[in-house]
């Protein structure tokens, strides 16, 4: 029952991330035919895009009344996404920031955590809250595209094999309708994997969340910025995360909110969300001390999320 069961978490996890891969790109190469600037690309479709498997798998778990996983998968992603994946990237390059996007990008990804722990001051999130969030998500997206000409120069992630003007449209739905399908119908497999492990091992499905589904459904931007590194571009690194974080705080949570109810369960709400507002703050104040992270400042993210995985065990 347990080999069955991860093997169907393993299998259909990588469906869900591979399918929201395909997703991002092709999207993206519709947005690059109508002109849309590389950075709107990467802090949008693309931020939005690697939230996908977060989404997919929290939208099944709010239609199964299954709130642990969400709040687990969502808090748990934001927080692998600043200490395990922009620390890992930062030990093994430095990450120029521009001041812009801390000023701009960062300081508004903090007051949207706060804003997000104080929705569940009372202990969940519901139908309102959740209507409040998609609200500011959609006026967070307007700004961007406001400012849609913000870094035009960069060179974005994304596929650019095909010509400039080539009409395959009908081609690019397909593929972005066949992706949609694929990763609704992985994340069902996903989240009810997930659940019967947590059931199997005797631990909370918040656990399991918060560590497993989080860190397997942030490998998106694991992809993103290790690609990013690669070229140099900490910027755009570091907005990915942040238009990500946003993404699942704002987008996945205020959809699954609007589906059911999210109670919070003591843990998360004593524990998860404390330390995802701590790892908020403690990025954005390492941005801010040189404009740049360093091996330093990555080895500090990785060891605090080191930290928080060792606690949780603890809470089992």
């Amino acid at each position: 029952m347990f080999t069955q069961n991860l093997l169907i978490f393993i299998i259909s996890l990588t469906i869900l991330i591979k399918s929201s891969d395909l997703l991002v790109d092709y999207a993206a190469k519709l947005a690059k035919h109508f002109n849309i600037s590389d950075f709107t690309i990467g802090v949008t479709l693309v931020a939005i895009g690697t939230s996908l498997p977060e989404m997919g798998s929290s939208i099944v778990a709010s239609l199964l009344h299954k709130p642990d996983l969400v709040f687990g998968t969502i808090v748990g992603s934001n927080i692998a996404n600043i200490g395990l994946i922009v620390g890992i990237t930062a030990i093994f390059t430095v990450l120029n920031i521009k001041k812009e996007i801390w000023y701009k990008d960062g300081l508004l990804l903090l007051l949207f955590t706060i804003v997000f722990g104080v929705f569940a001051i009372d202990g969940s999130i519901n139908l309102i809250e959740g209507v409040i969030c998609i609200i500011l998500f959609l006026f967070y997206i307007r700004r961007i595209i406001i400012n849609k000409n913000r870094f035009t120069k960069n060179k974005f992630l994304i596929n650019k094999s095909h010509k400039k003007g080539e009409k395959k449209f009908i081609l690019w739905l397909v593929i972005i309708l066949l992706s949609i399908g694929a990763l609704v119908f992985s994340a069902r497999f996903v989240v009810s994997s997930a659940s019967n492990l947590a059931e199997i091992l005797g631990i909370s499905e918040t656990i399991i969340a918060a560590l497993i589904l989080a860190v397997g459904t942030s490998l998106p931007e694991l992809i993103v910025s290790l690609s990013a590194m690669k070229k140099k571009m900490g910027d755009l690194l570091i907005g990915n995360i942040i238009g990500s974080n946003i993404s699942n705080l704002f987008l996945v949570g205020g959809v699954s909110a609007i589906i059911t109810p999210l109670v919070a369960s003591p843990i998360i709400f004593y524990f998860l969300i404390p330390a995802m507002i701590i790892f908020t703050i403690i990025f954005i104040g390492l941005i801010r001390t040189n404009w740049l992270l360093k091996m330093f400042d990555g080895l500090i993210l990785t060891i605090l999320y080191i930290i928080f995985v060792i606690i949780l065990f603890f809470l089992m």
